[in-house]
């Protein structure tokens, strides 16, 4: 059974046992129990996932949330790939992450970082093929992340998936230089459920490192 569905599961078996306590006549004193408190506690550790490092061979790791499953259907290149989706009423919740390796021809290992933000930037320009217009939302620049030189990239995309149909994305790219090859570590999800999802994607794109 799915971590989730069973702390879901025990979020009502709480409420039911309070409720049934409450109303059971019992002389212990509830005087002092805050129940909108617990409740609200219980909840909180619902909505918080377990984090796991996933890894792809032994060459990589990254850490993902555990309501996101694995999968194969996101892009057919991609080493890793997770997504998370439910629907919750009216509304789908959805968030993806993806991880892609170009591995270093022979003889040319960078030895510095001077080729990142170009290779950054053709990337973002990759991505964006296709997409009706897109902006940067932040101002890319080059960190050393887990031992290894990054490029962090917040974008906001217009795409197009019918005539009447168009929709905006959010998206966060880590583009790293590893000693082997370079990374691109890519997560979305709408941009209107980017309140919900950034705070995970930027772990996840900050969670990546080479293992060997």
């Amino acid at each position: 059974m799915p971590i989730l569905i069973m702390k879901r599961i025990l979020l009502l078996s709480f409420i039911g046992l309070t409720i049934t306590n409450c109303g059971s006549g019992s002389e212990e004193n509830y005087e002092n129990v805050d129940l909108n408190q617990s409740l609200e506690n219980l909840s909180a550790e619902i909505n918080d996932p377990i984090w796991e490092f996933q890894s792809f061979e032994g060459q990589f790791e990254i850490e993902i949330p555990s309501q996101m499953s694995a999968t194969d259907k996101l892009n057919p290149t991609a080493e890793l790939q997770f997504g998370y989706t439910e629907r919750f009423m009216d509304e789908v919740k959805e968030n993806y992450i993806i991880i892609l390796s170009d591995e270093y021809e022979e003889g040319k290992i960078p030895t510095s970082n001077e080729g990142l933000m170009p290779y950054a930037e053709r990337s973002l320009d990759s991505l964006m093929v296709g997409k009706q217009s897109y902006e940067l939302l932040n101002r890319p620049a080059i960190d050393s992340v887990n031992g290894m030189s990054m490029v962090m990239q917040e974008v906001k995309a217009t795409i197009a998936l019918t005539d009447t149909n168009i929709v905006d994305v959010f998206y966060v790219t880590g583009i790293y230089q590893g000693a082997k090859a370079h990374y691109q570590i890519v997560s979305w999800t709408l941009f209107g459920q980017k309140d919900e999802f950034a705070k995970d994607m930027r772990r996840m794109v900050n969670s990546f490192k080479e293992t060997n």
